[in-house]
């Protein structure tokens, strides 16, 4: 869907800014838990948390993201 492109545009863009994000690295037993622990790690990532200390429109840009709705 559109809303998850532009979501992942603004994850690419903390990936340059910050050099890694916070779901990278997370080892599990399977791919399957792999998938299911970085899901959980993106859902308990607040985006004031993945962008501090960076401009602000980081923020509201991927706050926007998360509100459109899926077509």
């Amino acid at each position: 869907a559109c809303r998850d492109d532009m979501e992942s545009i603004g994850y690419v863009a903390m990936y340059f800014l910050r050099g890694m994000l916070p779901w990278q690295g997370l080892k599990a037993n399977n791919k399957r838990d792999k998938y299911e622990r970085i899901k959980e790690k993106k859902l308990t990532t607040s985006i004031e948390v993945l962008c501090k200390g960076y401009p602000v429109e980081f923020t509201k840009y991927l706050s926007q993201c998360r509100n459109l709705r899926f077509d």
